[in-house]
């Protein structure tokens, strides 16, 4: 199933007092899935963490 892109938060932003955790969850949760399908924006935001 083709993943659409999606744009990412930048890893070494700083977080908010009070992060949404869910959000971030489902943020990481993308990224994985977008890495593992093979997208080229994704691979490199997990190379740089």
């Amino acid at each position: 199933m083709p993943v659409p892109p999606t744009p990412y938060p930048n890893p070494s932003a700083k977080l908010p007092e009070q992060p949404d955790l869910e959000q971030l969850k489902k943020q990481a949760k993308d990224l994985r899935r977008h890495h593992i399908a093979g997208d080229r924006a994704a691979h490199d935001k997990v190379k740089q963490s």
